[in-house]
C-alpha cells in the first residue's frame, strides 16, 4: 500500500510572521546604516576643515607672522574686484588640491576636497535654480574671521586683521572657543545646519586656529559685541556704542 504525504509548503501565518520578522529587521537596519552614512559624512567633512585649518596654521606661521588673512567672508566670490584677494588666494600656496574654479559661461563652480562638504543639500537659489552651496560660491566653509574684518572696515579701523586676531586671542583667553572656518550654515541665513548631533540637534562642523576641527559652538550675541570691541581697540578703530 502506498502512503501519500501531504506536500511541504508553508502556511499562511508562518509567511505571516516571516514578513513581520523581515519587517522588523529592515526597521532596525536602515537607521543604523543612515546613522553610519551621517556619521562618514561628517568625518569627511571634518577631515576637510582640518586639512584647511592646517593650511591656514602654516600660512599664520610662514606668510604672515600670526595675522589673520585680510579677507572677507566667502559669501560671494564673485563680489570681490580683480585686485582683491580672497581667502581662497591665501590658501592656494598652503593647501594641496586644485582651488574652485568657475568654467568660462558656466554658473556652477567646479569644487574638490577638502573645499567641499558631503553634507552640503542642494537649495533653492534665484540664480541658479537648485544648487549647492559649494556650486554656488565655490566652497561649502565660510571665514567667519572675515564678518569682524568688515565690520571694523565699517569703524574705519585701521588694522582690522591685526584686531580681529588679537580680539581671537583675548577672546581664547577667556574660554571661548570662536571658529575660523565653519560650515556655511553658521553664518548665512536661509542655510540649515547639515549634520544631526546625538539627539537629533542640528550642527556644524567648525576648524579651529589651534589646527583642530569639532562641532563648532554656538556663541552668544553679546560675546561677539565684545569681540567687535576688543578687535576695534586693538585695530585703532573708534569704539561706538
Amino acid at each position: 500500500m502506498r502512503t501519500t504525504r501531504p506536500n511541504p509548503a508553508f502556511t499562511l501565518i508562518e509567511l505571516l510572521v516571516v514578513i513581520a520578522i523581515i519587517a522588523l529587521l529592515i526597521g532596525i537596519t536602515v537607521p543604523a546604516l543612515s546613522g553610519a552614512r551621517e556619521t562618514a559624512k561628517r568625518t569627511k567633512c571634518l577631515a576637510n576643515l582640518k586639512g584647511l585649518g592646517t593650511g591656514m596654521v602654516i600660512y599664520l606661521d610662514q606668510g604672515s607672522g600670526g595675522v589673520l588673512p585680510y579677507v572677507l567672508p566667502l559669501v560671494d566670490p564673485d563680489a570681490l574686484g580683480d585686485n582683491d584677494e580672497s581667502l581662497l588666494d591665501v590658501l592656494a600656496g598652503y593647501v594641496d588640491a586644485p582651488l574652485p574654479r568657475k568654467p568660462d559661461g558656466e554658473d556652477v563652480y567646479i569644487v574638490e576636497d577638502p573645499f567641499r562638504c558631503p553634507s552640503d543639500p542642494p537649495i533653492e537659489d534665484d540664480e541658479i535654480g537648485v544648487a549647492r552651496v559649494w556650486e554656488k560660491w565655490g566652497t561649502s566653509y565660510n571665514y567667519i574671521p572675515g564678518f569682524y574684518i568688515f565690520a571694523l572696515e565699517l569703524f574705519s579701523a585701521n588694522r582690522p586683521a591685526f584686531g580681529v586676531t588679537q580680539g581671537y586671542e583675548a577672546a581664547a583667553r577667556r574660554g571661548e572657543r570662536w571658529p575660523v572656518l565653519a560650515d556655511a550654515s553658521y553664518s548665512l541665513e536661509g542655510i540649515p545646519d547639515w549634520h544631526p548631533r546625538p539627539g537629533d540637534e542640528p550642527g556644524v562642523n567648525a576648524a579651529y586656529l589651534d589646527g583642530s576641527a569639532d562641532w563648532a559652538e554656538r556663541l552668544e550675541e553679546t560675546q561677539a559685541e565684545r569681540l567687535i570691541e576688543e578687535s576695534l581697540r586693538f585695530a585703532g578703530g573708534n569704539v561706538r556704542p
